[in-house]
């Protein structure tokens, strides 16, 4: 079990450094973590190019790479400079370990990687979209304590696919309530069709954009009233 002590030493390692939804969802619980006492460390493996000024303090010395991408990199260790051309910089050595627990948001064949052989308590966050996942893809919570799905739906899509009942645990995301609250008004869509059908997702293949297209345009015509609302970027 991963310990119930506070000022547990907590680092985190993934896509953390931009708007994605996973890195969103990863900044609220490291700050919410931050605020409750905890050691908290964050490594960022998609650059630092949204990330939150108030969770600066919070990061490892060291390249927070973005796959590759140099020019979205940043190097945090103090009176050290980028080298010329496009080589990365070694990376600082994690003189903070050993961690309590090392967490994620990212898919299970990540946590052999992200993590430290040493530390007792690993976990990772992830849903999956269909009821079928990939082959193998169950075998990788031998390198994980925990997978913990933000909602039932998904744990019983993972311990059907032969993830470990035991190892899975619920836990919700949670909701901004400034953001989300019934006095909010609307967004006013521009169309005057009754139902309308949204789309909400990142522009990967796996989202099977063209097939939503297609499925809808098969459906409908432009005489019926309904509309397709895309949410992307």
């Amino acid at each position: 079990m991963c310990s119930s002590d506070l000022n547990m030493r907590i680092r985190w390692h993934g896509l953390i450094g931009t708007n994605h939804s996973w890195a969103v969802v990863s900044q609220a619980l490291a700050r919410s973590m931050d605020r409750d006492g905890h050691q908290v460390f964050i490594k960022s493996t998609n650059g630092l190019e949204h990330f939150p000024d108030d969770l600066k303090r919070l990061l490892l010395p060291g390249y927070q790479t973005d796959f590759g991408r140099p020019e979205m990199a940043f190097w945090v260790a103090p009176g050290t400079e980028m080298p010329e051309g496009n080589a990365p910089p070694p990376d600082v050595p994690d003189t903070n370990r050993p961690y309590d627990l090392e967490i994620a948001y990212t898919v299970p064949l990540q946590g052999p990687r992200r993590f430290f052989s040493e530390t007792p308590c690993k976990a990772i966050i992830w849903a999956f979209e269909s009821s079928v996942l990939p082959p193998g893809w169950q075998f990788y919570h031998r390198s994980l304590d925990y997978i913990l799905p933000p909602s039932r739906y998904a744990a019983d899509i993972l311990i059907a696919n032969g993830f470990p009942k035991e190892k899975t645990v619920v836990v919700p995301h949670g909701v901004y309530r400034d953001m989300f609250n019934p006095s909010i008004p609307p967004f006013k869509l521009e169309t005057e069709k009754k139902v309308k059908f949204l789309h909400n997702a990142r522009p990967h293949h796996r989202k099977l954009h063209e097939r939503v297209l297609a499925a809808y345009l098969d459906a409908f015509t432009g005489d019926d009233d309904v509309c397709l609302v895309l949410k992307t970027d």
